[in-house]
């Protein structure tokens, strides 16, 4: 029996109760990102319905409307899913402890990241990081959720460039991944700690750390970070001009992301060759990179990147002696830019 089987057993069981209510979330919670989107909506309206039957307030409500929330914010609908948390967290004010809140401050730290809203999400995360840990009969996904809110503080504080907040962080979620002996959470520490050293512009660290990141996770067959580690990389081998370096590591972030067909990081990765062969001074295969990452970030309609391409495309033509072409392209990411900031 798969989790999503169990979570619908634990829901359709007709008599509510606390243990039911903390077994869903500990079923649910920790693999939530392995939920299709398609099972995150069929559940997510068993929950709603079932939690609508609870009598308000109780810890039961608390948790079952968490859960509801927490899966909309699968599905993406991040404002729904922060004005539920906060609509919950209301309506339980009384009966729900400050230590049992972890579940939805974390809940509350994602949407806010994913609508942009760094301050807020960080607020949020450092609420969750003040409660202790194991309370009695409490969530074992308390733990998932203390490591998850390490790991988006230390990103936050990176998108900040408060690299050495970045990096202490970091450090923080290691211990405590190896504690737990969590390999996933030691992956993202190690590749963490390496972009942090990135960012303070220590490229040997950066490269060590990364190299070990990237030794982790083929161990542990983690391919979301095998491809991550080596993009980045390429960044720091971009950055150091080593470019011959930084193009060897993009493409094979490139080969394992087309063949794991993660099409948007296939974008990151195009884009990030585009880059590198104009800086090689190899306008024609610039290009060619470039405009297959245009056909997949529009069949996506991902705007951010689109603009970003653009702005390649007009600078390899520009380089290639084409400026008919350069300046139609520059005019083109001009007009997405300003879309994308209209839009924010």
């Amino acid at each position: 029996m798969n989790f999503i089987q169990s979570a619908q057993n634990i829901i359709r069981e007709n008599t509510p109760s606390l243990d039911k209510a903390i077994a869903l979330c500990d079923t649910l919670i920790p693999k939530l990102m392995y939920i299709s989107l398609r099972e995150a909506t069929g559940v997510q309206l068993v929950t709603s319905d079932f939690a609508k039957q609870l009598p308000q307030p109780s810890l039961s409500y608390y948790l079952y409307h968490t859960c509801a929330a927490y899966l909309e914010y699968r599905q993406m609908h991040f404002k729904k899913a922060l004005e539920m948390a906060d609509k919950i967290r209301r309506e339980t004010q009384e009966v729900v402890e400050e230590g049992q809140r972890m579940i939805n401050y974390v809940l509350s730290g994602l949407n806010y990241r994913s609508l942009g809203e760094v301050q807020n999400a960080l607020l949020f995360f450092n609420k969750a990081l003040q409660i202790e840990i194991g309370h009695v009969r409490w969530l074992k996904s308390e733990y998932f959720l203390h490591g998850i809110a390490l790991y988006q503080t230390s990103e936050l504080y990176g998108v900040l460039k408060q690299y050495e907040k970045m990096l202490k962080r970091q450090h923080e979620l290691l211990a405590f991944a190896e504690e737990g002996n969590n390999v996933d959470l030691i992956n993202r520490a190690w590749n963490g700690i390496g972009r942090a050293y990135f960012g303070l512009k220590n490229y040997p660290e950066a490269l060590r750390h990364l190299k070990i990141a990237d030794e982790k996770s083929r161990r542990a067959g983690n391919m979301q970070f095998i491809t991550r580690n080596l993009h980045d990389l390429g960044d720091i081998n971009a950055e150091m001009g080593t470019y011959k370096a930084a193009l060897r590591y993009y493409k094979m972030a490139l080969e394992e992301r087309q063949r794991s067909r993660v099409t948007d990081a296939v974008v990151s990765s195009l884009l990030s060759i585009g880059k590198t062969y104009i800086a090689l001074a190899k306008y024609d295969d610039a290009i060619t990179s470039l405009f297959e990452a245009l056909e997949i970030a529009e069949t996506l309609e991902v705007k951010g990147k689109i603009y970003q391409i653009y702005e390649q495309l007009a600078m390899a033509h520009k380089k290639n002696e084409a400026p008919v072409l350069a300046q139609l392209f520059y005019e083109k990411y001009q007009t997405i830019k300003a879309e994308v900031s209209v839009e924010k």
